[in-house]
């Protein structure tokens, strides 16, 4: 399997993108995804993220060579890259992200303190291992945590999580 695959939301006329961006995450494959497409409209972009996508580049005459190397660079690093106009987008995006921990990412640290792995919780939850550790390091940058297990502590010192007797 490749490192990283660019994808463009359509191919040869169909929305084959986002399923092949499926597949690879139902196939649980490590690859990480680069969207390089025309489709700009935030629901594009958001469709994509939430099939896994780390990176979307926007064609248009402002692509370059030494941009989408870096792109595919990043992306293969496992970190976020928006080029084009996407990246104010998706700062606003972000912080919104950041106002508060979701009930779900609460679940995900309750989970983390009964010692479960990120693959252990991705099956419960039916989702890429990738998502969970998307989650926990956005509850680590949400709440200032250096790590998940400093992110169950401070979500027990809250109140959040307890943990289970047995």
């Amino acid at each position: 399997q490749p490192d990283v695959v660019v994808l463009d939301i359509r191919l040869h006329g169909k929305d084959s993108g986002p399923k092949i961006a499926d597949e690879i995450q139902t196939r649980g494959w490590p690859t990480r995804i680069l969207v390089y497409s025309a489709h700009d409209a935030p629901e594009a972009v958001e469709a994509m993220l939430n099939k896994g996508a780390l990176g979307y580049y926007v064609k248009d005459g402002r692509n370059t060579v030494k941009d989408m190397l870096t792109a595919v660079r990043t992306v293969a690093r496992g970190e976020r890259w928006f080029g084009n106009g996407l990246e104010a987008w998706m700062a606003s995006r972000l912080r919104a992200e950041e106002e508060e921990v979701t009930p779900y990412q609460v679940d995900i640290l309750q989970m983390v303190a009964e010692g479960k792995t990120n693959k252990e919780i991705a099956l419960v939850f039916d989702v890429d291992p990738r998502t969970v550790e998307s989650h926990l390091y956005r509850i680590c940058k949400k709440i200032g945590a250096n790590n998940r297990t400093h992110a169950v502590v401070m979500a027990m010192e809250k109140g959040w999580i307890k943990l289970q007797k047995g």
